[in-house]
């Protein structure tokens, strides 16, 4: 029993029909290739018998969510913590402050009330100053915000369905919708600092096209889905690859055979589609793969499907050369070479993992020979071969990945009926232990895939998706670092970084690659230190491969960590899953703690994806483990940037001003409480009643904020795509501040000043009378302050707000309309039992004499107006920060007028144009376009 997925380790005991006999069991080892997860699909198979291992609290879902190692908090949750534990400290202080003063005053001389000559201080007790104390903590509670995790918890769910309604983020292709797997990080998605993207799959299509292959010194192209040798540099037409020459057989058949693609069978297609059909309701239909699939079936195409789009590539290019893979019947993998069927039995298949980066197939070739077939990449083949133009062979391959191919090599080795026999007995033994199993099988395999000969090497196409180098270039403005990890060699990776402008020819380029010990790696890291403080006004990028970062890990992690946050974009090619983590781990503890996010399609990437503070995951063609264990999931890189930059944006803006609302309304509410006390000799006398204590963040306030935290916009889509930097003022939860939180608190403080002190001056010199002539009482002083307090605190809304719409309009209407409605139920009758007569009528008498309304409008302008003006000069001030970004200019570049037969009028109307050299980025005719000089519309 264990909690990792892709982990499972097992034996099955066979035992034969015949009990009475008893012979040995057949042991049969199971590992995580035999083990069907919930949810799993299952193809090209009629029917298997099964037994279910894991159940009940034991399934890998449930020891997962469960033992989860650590949970991921947003920043807005942990500065929200803080914010509770100073209120509590505020509490303590509120409660202790004021049951000392209760004391100090009873027992002063002539401290006791008039009307009760017999009350005195000397008489107090234990059980006393406890029921005191427990007396203000009850009356003063309401300073903390219980209610705000309600309603945070609810904006975050109900606000994520916005990214799956989100038509831009909808794949149409594969009729996939943005998925949100936590929304409790949906915050998180306006403060990333650094994001670690995965290439193959992620920023390339992953739809492969054989290119390009080499065998011996020969190099040779596809050209219209022929194969031709490269001669002089250039695919010549004339000279056609014969087949059937020796090496070129060899490696054609390698190709053919290395691999575990399987053939969809048409009848085993009608199957998965018609049940497809029945399951429409729960799959929501059939998926865009089987509907691909029906097309390719109906023009009679031989439909490959592999666990990897290389393979695939593979096969179907042998295809069209005409060395066709047919079927694998009984284990025997049948293929047409050239017109002639040939079969080869499969004896043993080698999965590839990402620690060896190689994968290889046993095959009998003739009665006394097994031929083993490897592939992989060249780190893993080249060193263990010891036949072959090794140099020559490294060269095609650096110069197909300087080309921008994804490369292979392939290698093949020959063994004996005895050398197979015993090496089948020991993979067996190794196959069956419980513990240490793959490191056993481990040294089995290394055994088998030693002394190879070198056959050749392919080069396959992966083609950038579209709009990828547009948003690596609007997170670049946004001040989001782009740092691309992945497996494939560095030339490979290198090419792919300048293609989509994550590296630019104005970088300066630092290498650390091919370090074979620990001197060379640090004299190239200081190097770079040492360049990057003398010339700290230029723009680094930086390359590093899997084993120089092993080295630098161990032995220099400082200097590594430093080296890295000071260039603007880095690459890590041939990288292993874990070191993809620890370097996400890197940054993460860096001393700034930068918000990081991590974006991959496979499962390589699952760890790199865990280990960032927001986890995304794009639908690969691969499997769905990196969308399942992403935060959010979706299918195209470019859908980052409205992602990031609009969405992002817009939920940090939300949550961040409801935690602040919450605890500024709070506090703008029950401190006329404490300054109640201080007129009642703390004798822990409400001035509000219970009923509106208790409906004040239920009813009366609670559905604003909600509306307000689900459809606020500060700034619309439009602006914030073509305005990238505004994404970076949101940075280091900007808006929870201490700064910030110290501007609502004294704002909270001054509307509860207005609001008290305002009453109690109109009422304290003889009180305000009503019609009848009598003074008003103290619940009809507290139930003024209370109106007051209710009307501001939702008005407070508007003026925050830059978005007026009719949900929030119309949560407004409602608060008022119930606070107004209750209050008439409330105060009109005397329910016994329920409403004490101290509260009838006196929501009426509140507005019986002129007086009192015109004291609550004035009361409530006085407390909004210095709300008001911050907001007009926070508008200032973002409006020249603004102007002032749009219109910086470099010293040698001059601001250029159109003549006025040139202007051409704006979105506004105007017709002032100017070009402004700043980002190469501008927003014109409803989208995003890139130029070399961007063009302002004033």
């Amino acid at each position: 029993m264990n909690k990792t997925t892709c982990s499972f380790r097992g034996r099955l005991l066979m035992h034969t029909e015949d009990e009475a006999s008893r012979p040995p069991a057949r042991v049969i080892s199971l590992n995580q290739q035999n083990l069907l997860l919930n949810g799993a699909r299952l193809k090209n198979t009629r029917f298997i018998y099964g037994c279910a291992v894991y159940t009940g609290q034991q399934t890998k879902m449930a020891l997962n969510s469960v033992y989860q190692s650590k949970n991921k908090w947003s920043t807005i949750e942990k500065g929200m913590n803080k914010f509770l534990a100073f209120f509590l400290l505020v509490l303590l202080l509120e409660v202790g402050v004021c049951t000392g003063l209760k004391y100090w005053l009873a027992s002063r001389p002539g401290g006791h009330p008039w009307y009760n000559p017999d009350a005195n201080g000397s008489g107090a007790t234990a059980q006393m100053v406890v029921q005191d104390l427990f007396a203000f903590l009850v009356l003063f509670n309401y300073i903390i915000p219980i209610s705000l995790y309600v309603t945070i918890e609810m904006q975050k769910f109900l606000g994520a369905r916005f990214l799956a309604w989100d038509g831009d983020l909808y794949d149409k292709e594969r009729n996939l919708p943005c998925k949100v797997n936590s929304s409790d990080l949906n915050e998180e998605l306006g403060q990333v600092e650094y994001l670690f993207s995965d290439k193959t799959g992620t920023l390339t299509e992953n739809d492969m096209i054989f290119r390009k292959c080499a065998v011996g010194n020969r190099r040779f192209a596809d050209v219209n889905d022929r194969l031709f040798e490269i001669l002089d540099g250039g695919a010549t037409h004339h000279v056609q690859v014969d087949l059937s020459e020796p090496d070129m057989s060899a490696f054609i058949l390698l190709l053919v055979l290395c691999h575990t693609v399987a053939i969809n069978e048409p009848s085993l297609l009608n199957v998965a589609l018609d049940m497809g059909l029945k399951n429409k309701g729960r799959r929501k239909g059939r998926s865009f793969s089987d509907e691909s699939m029906r097309l390719r079936q109906l023009k009679g195409e031989v439909l490959y499907e592999g666990a990897s789009p290389d393979e695939t590539a593979l096969v179907s290019a042998c295809r069209r050369y005409g060395v066709v893979y047919q079927a694998n019947r009984d284990n025997c993998y049948v293929i047409s070479y050239l017109g002639h069927e040939m079969t080869f039995p499969i004896l043993k298949v080698l999965e590839f993992d990402a620690d060896r980066k190689r994968m290889s197939i046993v095959v009998r070739t003739s009665d006394d020979c097994v031929t083993i077939y490897v592939k992989g990449a060249e780190t893993a083949i080249l060193p263990r071969c010891t036949v072959g133009n090794i140099d020559a062979m490294q060269a095609s391959v650096d110069a197909f990945a300087q080309e921008g191919l994804r490369t292979l090599v392939m290698a093949e080795r020959k063994l004996t009926n005895e050398q197979w026999i015993a090496s089948m007995a020991e993979l067996s033994e190794a196959n069956n232990f419980l513990v240490d199993r793959e490191k056993k099988v481990r040294e089995v395999h290394d055994y088998l895939e030693n002394n190879l000969t070198l056959l050749g090497a392919t080069g396959v196409e992966d083609r950038l998706q579209d709009g990828v180098a547009e948003t690596l270039e609007s997170l670049r403005i946004a001040g989001v670092k782009t740092w691309i990890l992945t497996g494939d060699k560095q030339e490979t990776a290198v090419n792919v970084s300048y293609s989509c402008g994550h590296f630019k020819k104005s970088m300066q380029a630092f290498h650390l690659t091919k370090c074979g010990d620990v001197s060379t790696c640090e004299t190239l890291l200081q190097t770079m230190h040492q360049t990057i403080n003398h010339e700290a006004d230029k723009q680094y990028c930086f390359t590093v491969d899997g084993p120089s970062l092993k080295i630098a890990f161990e032995h220099h992690p400082g200097l590594l960590q430093k080296v890295c946050l000071a260039c603007v974009a880095v690459l890590g090619c041939r990288m292993s899953p874990i070191q993809k983590a620890l370097i996400v781990k890197m940054i993460k503890d860096s001393p700034d703690r930068p918000i990081t996010a991590a974006i991959g399609d496979g499962a390589n990437d699952v760890s790199m994806i865990q280990a960032a503070h927001v986890g995304l995951g794009i639908f690969g063609k691969e499997g769905r483990q990196a969308a399942r264990a992403a935060d959010f999931s979706f299918g195209r890189f470019r859908m980052v940037m409205k992602i990031f930059l609009v969405h992002g944006h817009w939920y940090y803006h939300r949550v961040s001003t409801l935690v602040q609302y919450f605890f500024y309304k709070n506090v703008a509410f029950i401190t006329a409480q404490v300054f109640f006390s201080f007129f009642t000799a703390f004798s822990a006398q409400t001035v509000f009643d219970g009923a509106y204590l208790t409906l004040y963040n239920i009813v009366f306030t609670s559905l604003p904020i909600l509306a307000f935290g689900l459809f606020e916009q500060d700034l619309s889509a439009r602006a914030l795509l073509a305005q990238p930097h505004l994404y970076s003022y949101n940075k280091k939860n900007a808006k929870l501040s201490i700064k910030e939180f110290v501007k609502w608190m004294i704002l909270s403080v001054w509307h509860t000043l207005v609001f008290f002190f305002g009453f109690y001056f109109l009422m304290a010199p003889n009180g305000v009378m009503s019609q009848d002539g009598k003074t008003y009482d103290m619940w009809t002083f507290g139930t003024a302050i209370f109106t007051t307090v209710v009307v501001t605190v939702n008005l407070k809304l508007l003026i925050l707000s830059r978005h007026w719409n009719g949900f929030l309009l119309g949560a407004l209407a409602i608060s008022f309309v119930a606070y107004a409605g209750l209050s008439v139920i409330y105060n009109a009758t005397i329910w016994k039992g329920l409403v004490t007569p101290d509260m009838y009528w006196v929501f009426f008498m509140v507005f019986d004499n002129p007086a009192m309304p015109l004291c609550i409008l004035l009361l409530i302008v006085a407390a909004l107006l210095p709300d008001l003006a911050l907001q007009v000069l926070e508008s200032s001030r973002l409006r020249a920060t603004y102007l002032k970004q749009i219109f910086s200019c470099r010293p040698d570049r001059k601001k250029r007028w159109f003549p006025a037969d040139q202007r051409k009028p704006s979105v506004d109307g105007s017709v002032m144009r100017e070009v402004v050299p700043t980002q190469p980025f501008g927003f014109q005719n409803g989208s995003l376009h890139h130029s070399e000089t961007s063009e302002t519309i004033i």
